[in-house]
């Protein structure tokens, strides 16, 4: 599936935390249910996370222009493969229909932070 961000969006592949965290992905296959408190903490804060994918070709540009009047030096906030926190109800959610990964096409507003990569 190809989908490319237009304007000021940002496209972000979501993480679940199967996906981050080899230990619980081996003990849910092994059929041990493990509580849920990372997600809940994420769902409580209003956030989730994921990689970007690709950036819009306004994305930021809004940010910039506003706070010094031109685009000289402007570089976005992010970029592909950086690891992001991210309003949890910003955006809309597209599933992958060749495999069960899951993305979310975002207004750059709703990026809330650069995180460290957990990989």
């Amino acid at each position: 599936m190809k989908v490319a961000p237009l304007g000021h969006r940002v496209l972000v592949k979501i993480v679940d935390l199967e996906d981050r965290d080899p230990a619980f992905k081996s003990a849910k296959a092994a059929g041990i249910v493990l509580a849920h408190t990372e997600e809940k903490d994420r769902r409580r804060a209003g956030s989730d996370r994921g990689y970007v994918v690709e950036v819009g070709p306004d994305a930021f540009k809004g940010f910039y222009l506003n706070s010094n009047g031109t685009l000289d030096g402007f570089k976005p906030w992010v970029k592909a493969g950086d690891f992001i926190a991210f309003a949890k109800y910003g955006g809309m959610v597209l599933s992958d229909p060749n495999s069960d990964d899951k993305y979310v096409v975002m207004n750059d507003e709703d990026v809330v932070a650069v995180l460290e990569d957990p990989k």
